[in-house]
């Protein structure tokens, strides 16, 4: 499955178990609001590596959930980087080197994850 960067999205999610590179399970009493105002069970968290230079830290696992999300805020924040963004296309840019940490297109008005 491919990432959706998500700019409404507080935290990255899947719904994916074995892309987990390390996972710590929740007790179930913990809940996430989705794009449709539900609050759906975290059965746990961890990191992904998405791509060679990208890792995502901390995502959430909610089961059943039907895309991977990558929320702008929260990697912006983690990963100390900025996003540039035009009407085909996307990178993340770490502040402080330059360094492309990754890259994306436009499919059908979403932008994914190269």
């Amino acid at each position: 499955k491919s990432w959706i960067i998500d700019s409404g999205a507080t935290n990255h999610m899947t719904g994916v178990s074995n892309l987990f590179t390390s996972y710590t399970p929740c007790s179930g009493k913990d809940k996430v609001r989705v794009a449709d105002g539900s609050m759906v069970p975290i059965t746990g968290r961890g990191s992904i590596r998405c791509t060679k230079t990208l890792s995502l830290s901390p995502v959430l696992r909610v089961p059943d959930f039907p895309i991977n999300l990558l929320s702008v805020s929260s990697i912006t924040k983690s990963l100390n980087c900025r996003g540039w963004f035009d009407p085909s296309h996307y990178a993340f840019q770490e502040l402080g080197t330059g360094r492309i940490l990754g890259t994306g297109t436009v499919h059908n008005g979403l932008y994914y994850l190269d």
